[in-house]
């Protein structure tokens, strides 16, 4: 009842603020006139360079045509970044790593946990039967061309049925054919801290019958950096070692093919394609906690994923596009020592996926009607090959419905509504836990969403949107897994409402020598039930089982904008409050673990410009508030602060090839030991204890860290 209380608010507050302007005149920096198709479609035209001629953001216009709000990370402006390091500069997203480079790395938005965050690669689902997780350290940042982070809600388009998770969706869109500015081939090289190298390249060009781009990278790294070990016993500091992490090194490998139809001239009627093909391997050591280290355990992935769309324009109010797709995934898990599960472990996973889905749209000049329907199989298998009797089979089959309307009431507002159903059917031949057959499950959802944009000037736009959302249980949740795991079968899904409402002021025109402006304020609210939670039983094994509520509201504001083309000043806060409602008598009223108060990132870049060869220099700064690294918020996380800088430099530019070489830094202050408040010291000399720097427990994070690249364009 709250959401919905909410969102009529949020709906009655966003028409009186529309209701201060009059309806929206077309001036010749904007996109298109108030009362045309285009406020709904959108035009996602974009400039190239963060310090170009254009004076308006480069993505003002989609910002404005999109009704969730939207971040739009771009490779071109985190030259040798990793897709985890991009992600943790965007608003309310949260990134929490267990070592380096390559090691396990979760996105959470808005304070949910990361399995409420849909991942989508290419319009394919990144997330899999049996773990709801995904891992974003998986894939570099020079493999896509752009990342669009949904807070709150998504598109129809990106998932049928349950749609996008309650905090929101990742959708990472790998790039086809030549460059923004025109390249044809690239090949960008890294070295860093930890013996981290980095090789990556593509091949992108217009034929005759459309475009065309290959691409392929490595990467490796030791990860051996050192980290502060009190050994498990925090109140004796005679004990206290420093270390380097073993057995913390990863390699891996990238491949793709990606055809597209050319780009045909606007306005007419036309088909379009893509069709790509990747694949993907990582070897990596599993390192384990501190207090349990891993000198042998091993983990080797390999994936290959086919998608293809397609889309035909046959008038301009009737429009379909379907997309079908193909995953495999195989996975070797090795713990010959039994270092990190209970005994000897030596099992194979594979999973495979299939789906489809076909859209079919209806537009006019103030309404827009998507209708979808989407079709998706899996099938995982886990192999013990030390007990080929102890298995687990399971199967998923899922079909969803998803109906959304944009209608244009008046010339300053829109409204969204939507509506999806999906339909899951589970079963597992082997339970792990009793050997008997499981009972298939099958779970049916209706997910609801009302969203609004109010245009109260040209520059200046409201949004508000509430709805529910649905997430059943993973396989492992169901049936467990590698006898870390016992699985619960009668597990409930989760479900959760959420609502928020903001507003978005893009300026077109610069204004005094300050242009580019994009600022977003937002409040947010979100209730999850029946939480799926992770409980020990015995000290080791863990078990799935259900909660009560979990409540989260918070306040968020991001901005960007540029003085003279000289100076960029970008970043963001998020105000999170949690609370947890449940029958754990440890947990109840306690604030939802790892999820700070108060989040911050600020940002400035400095361009020099001598002729064609800019020089920028960057420095930023994150800053997190204290929290909880457990639910019972025992394990308290301190405040913490971390610097960094950059400088980048054209040093060759010619009409056909440019030189771009920087040097990024991380951690300037060599951050890597927290020192945590006792809450009844024993002596005033013994009020602090030293801890080292972590997002889980038992997983540290490297201190001051460097990267050198250059990127050559042709």
């Amino acid at each position: 009842m709250w959401a919905a209380r909410a969102g009529v608010g949020a709906i009655a507050a966003l028409v009186v603020l529309a209701s201060m302007g009059g309806p929206v005149q077309a001036s010749p920096n904007d996109e298109a006139a108030p009362d045309s198709t285009i406020i709904i479609l959108g035009d996602y035209s974009r400039v190239a360079d963060k310090f170009g001629v254009r004076g308006e953001h480069r993505d003002r216009a989609r910002v404005l045509a999109e009704t969730p709000f939207l971040t739009v990370v771009h490779a071109d402006e985190h030259v040798g970044d990793a897709v985890a390091d991009a992600l943790a500069t965007v608003v309310s997203a949260q990134v929490r790593r267990l070592g380096g480079m390559g090691a396990f790395a979760t996105l959470s938005l808005r304070g949910l946990a990361p399995g409420n965050t849909s991942v989508i690669i290419d319009h394919v689902p990144a997330s899999r039967i049996a773990s709801v997780t995904v891992d974003v350290a998986q894939w570099e940042l020079g493999q896509f061309e752009r990342i669009e982070v949904y807070r709150g809600g998504a598109p129809a388009h990106l998932g049928g049925g349950g749609g996008s998770g309650l905090g929101g969706a990742l959708h990472l869109i790998s790039p086809v054919g030549r460059s923004e500015d025109g390249d044809r081939v690239a090949v960008m090289t890294s070295v860093g801290a930890w013996g981290t190298r980095r090789l990556r390249a593509w091949v992108g060009d217009d034929a005759a019958w459309g475009r065309y781009r290959v691409s392929g990278g490595i990467a490796r790294a030791r990860g051996d950096f050192s980290y502060f070990d009190d050994r498990g016993t925090m109140l004796n500091r005679d004990d206290d070692v420093w270390r380097a992490r073993e057995n913390n090194g990863v390699a891996m490998g990238d491949l793709s093919l990606r055809v597209a139809s050319r780009v045909a001239e606007p306005a007419t009627p036309r088909a379009t394609w893509r069709v790509g093909l990747r694949g993907a391997t990582r070897a990596q050591g599993l390192a384990g906690n501190m207090s349990s280290p891993a000198a042998q355990t091993q983990l080797a992935t390999s994936q290959l994923v086919f998608d293809a769309t397609a889309s035909k324009e046959f008038s301009p109010r009737w429009r379909g596009q379907g997309t079908a797709f193909a995953s495999g995934e195989h996975q070797r898990y090795r713990d010959p020592a039994g270092e990190v599960g209970v005994g000897v472990q030596d099992r194979t996973y594979r999973t495979g996926a299939s789906g489809t889905q076909v859209t079919a749209t209806a537009s006019g000049a103030r309404y827009r009607v998507d209708a979808s329907l989407a079709l998706r199989g899996e099938r995982f298998t886990d192999r013990d090959n030390l007990d080929q009797a102890r298995r687990l089979d399971g199967s998923r089959l899922g079909g969803s419905a998803t109906l959304q309307l944009a209608a244009q009431l008046t010339s300053w507002l829109i409204i969204e509504p939507s509506l999806g159903v999906e339909r899951l059917h589970t079963s597992s031949l082997l339970d792990l836990d009793t050997r008997e057959p499981a009972a298939a499950r099958r779970d049916t959802f209706a997910t609801p969403r009302l969203a609004m944009r109010a245009l109260a000037t040209s520059e200046l736009q409201a949004k508000a949107s509430v709805g529910g959302y649905a997430r059943t249980p993973t396989l492992i949740e169901l049936f467990g897994d590698r006898g870390l795991v016992w699985g619960n079968p009668g597990l409930s899904p989760e479900t959760g409402q959420s609502a928020d409402a903001g507003i978005v002021w893009a300026p077109a025109a610069p204004a005094r020598g300050l242009d580019r402006v994009l600022v977003e304020a937002a409040a947010f609210v979100a209730t999850a039930h029946d939480t799926i939670v992770w409980a020990s039983t015995n000290g080791y094994v863990m078990r799935p089982i259900n909660l009560g509520e979990a409540r989260l509201s918070g306040l968020e504001l991001s901005w960007h904008a540029r003085l003279a083309r000289r100076v960029v000043l970008a970043g963001n806060y998020t105000h999170l409050a949690t609370r947890q409602r449940d029958t754990e008598p440890s947990y109840e009223g306690k604030p939802l673990p790892q999820r700070p108060r108060h989040q911050a990132y600020a940002r400035v870049d400095i361009a020099l410009h001598r002729g064609a060869h800019p020089v920028v220099a960057m420095l930023d700064v994150a800053h997190a508030s204290g929290s909880y690294l457990d639910a019972a918020a025992a394990r308290e996380v301190p405040a913490r602060t971390l610097l960094g800088a950059a400088l980048t430099a054209r040093v060759l530019a010619t009409p056909a090839h440019t030189l771009d070489v920087a040097l990024h830094g991380y951690n300037l202050t060599n951050l890597r030991v927290e020192h945590l408040a006792l809450a009844s010291p024993p002596s005033p000399e013994f009020a602090t204890v030293p801890r080292a720097v972590m997002d889980t427990a038992g997983f540290p994070l490297p201190g001051r860290s460097w990267m050198f690249s250059a990127s050559w364009h042709y």
